[in-house]
């Protein structure tokens, strides 16, 4: 599968399951990195709050061109 069609395919996915994809990914990343990468206990802990969080639709959440017009608006 291509990174378009993978990337056509995530957008389908509820915010809620685009996060736990997100988080699933992440933690691909760090079990292959054995040793090179590591979050703190404190990190891992701040990261599962704002996972909670954005389930619980107590979190705001910007989408990726939210995120760009910001920073070249205050670049």
């Amino acid at each position: 599968m291509s990174i378009e069609a993978l990337r056509s395919e995530i957008l389908k996915l509820s915010k809620p399951q685009r996060l736990e994809f997100a988080h699933f990914i992440l933690d691909t990343l760090v079990e292959e990195n054995e040793g090179g990468f590591s979050l703190s206990e404190e990190q891992k802990q701040e990261m599962n709050r704002r996972i909670e969080s954005i389930k619980e639709g107590t979190s705001s959440t910007f989408s990726w061109e939210e995120v760009i017009a910001y920073a070249k608006s205050n670049a």
